[in-house]
């Protein structure tokens, strides 16, 4: 029996189609459904060659980026959160920092089903949190 769902969260159509599957799925056999968004950093941290007043320009871009990335996570995670109590479904909500992927074999290894989405992208939390 189904006792847990992933769904990577973000604003495409195929999230939200992900997701309103995950709650009709989830209603049916009374299953959780955990939201995972987060950051991949290797977006986000990458290297930049060039001439002297990169480093400080690269260190600015990051910080702009990663506070974008927060706002984006914080929408995520409000718009799950109201989805999933308008569903009646129990819920948590899942984030990382670092490698999508590994987050991935984390959360298989910890008992999640998975329904990906066509396409997404991960915005920022704080960390992986332990699953």
């Amino acid at each position: 029996m189904l006792k847990r769902m992933l769904i990577l969260l973000d604003e495409t159509s195929s999230s939200a189609s992900a997701r309103q599957y995950a709650f009709r799925l989830a209603q049916r056999t009374e299953a959780e459904v955990a939201g995972l968004a987060g950051i991949d950093l290797t977006y986000i941290e990458s290297p930049m060659l060039g001439r002297i007043g990169t480093a400080s320009y690269k260190t600015w871009l990051e910080e702009q980026l990663k506070k974008q990335a927060e706002g984006f996570r914080q929408r995520l995670h409000e718009r799950f959160e109201v989805d999933c109590r308008d569903h009646n479904v129990p819920f948590e909500w899942l984030s990382f920092e670092g490698d999508p992927l590994g987050t991935l074999y984390l959360a298989a290894e910890a008992g999640f089903a998975y329904h990906r989405p066509t396409r997404h992208c991960f915005p920022r939390q704080r960390s992986c949190v332990a699953i």
